[in-house]
């Protein structure tokens, strides 16, 4: 019980199977249960950026809860503020926002902020040799939301002629 491994484990495991399932009870019961094991994880390890990152994922790919969200990416990056991930996370959210609202001009200031921090992010993880293949993906498709077609043309073109891991070049054609 004090090995944040093991605690940590069982919160991703009941993250992915709330992302799985379409049952909405099961889905609640089992985000519920990665909440309060990821609240357990970060008691025992308070300073990690990955557990944070990986709850304010909970939050936002499941419970769709922004304020939530936004308060762990914040705290992540008061720990440590070269992890790419966390900018991952936070250009998603952005991403999220400009899709659930309803005024265009906010709309696209949420997608241009999606852009600064994916840019930011993909900077970050070149600093520390790491794959930023969903950061380019997620920078062409804000790019895409906002008119901007050549900047996303050449992303695109960047993830193929890099051969980026895990990135099926058809899906980018």
């Amino acid at each position: 019980p004090l090995n944040t491994d093991h605690t940590a484990n069982l919160a991703c495991l009941n993250r992915q199977w709330a992302m799985l399932t379409n049952d909405p009870t099961l889905r609640a019961g089992k985000a519920q249960t990665s909440n309060n094991y990821y609240e357990q994880a970060l008691s025992l390890s308070p300073n990690s950026v990955v557990l944070m990152d990986e709850w304010a994922a909970l939050d936002l790919q499941v419970l769709e809860d922004p304020e939530s969200t936004q308060a762990r990416l914040d705290k992540s990056l008061s720990i440590d503020d070269t992890y790419e991930q966390t900018y991952q996370l936070q250009g998603d959210l952005y991403v999220w926002r400009a899709r659930h609202e309803t005024d265009a001009t906010k709309q696209q200031e949420y997608y241009q902020k999606a852009i600064e921090v994916y840019v930011k992010g993909i900077e970050v993880a070149s600093r520390r040799q790491a794959n930023a293949t969903n950061m380019h993906v997620g920078l062409a498709s804000a790019y895409i939301a906002t008119q901007q077609l050549q900047p996303a043309i050449d992303e695109y073109r960047r993830l193929i002629e890099t051969g980026a891991p895990g990135l099926n070049k058809w899906q980018i054609y």
